[in-house]
């Protein structure tokens, strides 16, 4: 076990190869402040000397919640590359030098300026049971969607995040 001081609020396991190198996690926190609730929890699992690609998780809002299990895409070797080049630019002198480098840096690893591209979520949103599928960008393709009523439908989307067509069991 490792204990974090770097302000970072939650509780859990880091789990490690036998190189050091984080492969997964359990993680997770709550609070209650006035009669609002956040919480999460989540089990993930790494992808080889990158961040999580498969997790397991629950998050919950005062305005929403949602559990379930989300496939992320994550370039190999990406938790690697990033933390050897977020070092030496660390190390440059001038701050205008380290802001150059550091929005360089960010334009390389992030695509559609996230860091890591969803690509699968089944699981509950609120009060719906949800199948989503993303293209390689992290864009909406596909929902597979039964609400609380217990009406189900099948949303196509297009590269906009716009609903081309729907199919109901109505």
């Amino acid at each position: 076990a490792r204990e974090r001081r770097d302000g970072r609020r939650g509780a859990g396991l880091l789990f490690y190869n036998a190189d050091g190198n984080e492969t997964g996690g359990l993680i997770f926190d709550s609070e209650r402040r006035d009669s609002a609730v956040r919480a999460f929890g989540q089990l993930s699992l790494d992808r080889f000397e990158s961040d999580q690609v498969v997790a397991l998780r629950y998050i919950e809002s005062p305005t929403d919640w949602e559990a379930g299990l989300q496939v992320a895409h994550h370039a190999k070797h990406s938790l690697a590359e990033w933390h050897a080049t977020r070092d030496t630019i660390d190390q440059l002198p001038a701050q205008p030098a380290r802001d150059s480098a550091l929005r360089q840096l960010r334009r390389r690893f992030f695509q559609e300026g996230k860091w890591e591209i969803p690509r699968l979520f089944a699981g509950q949103r609120g009060t719906a049971a949800m199948l989503e599928l993303r293209d390689v960008r992290g864009r909406e393709r596909l929902r597979v969607i039964v609400d609380s009523l217990g009406a189900a439908r099948l949303e196509f989307l297009d590269e906009n995040a716009k609903v081309v067509r729907v199919i109901s069991d109505k």
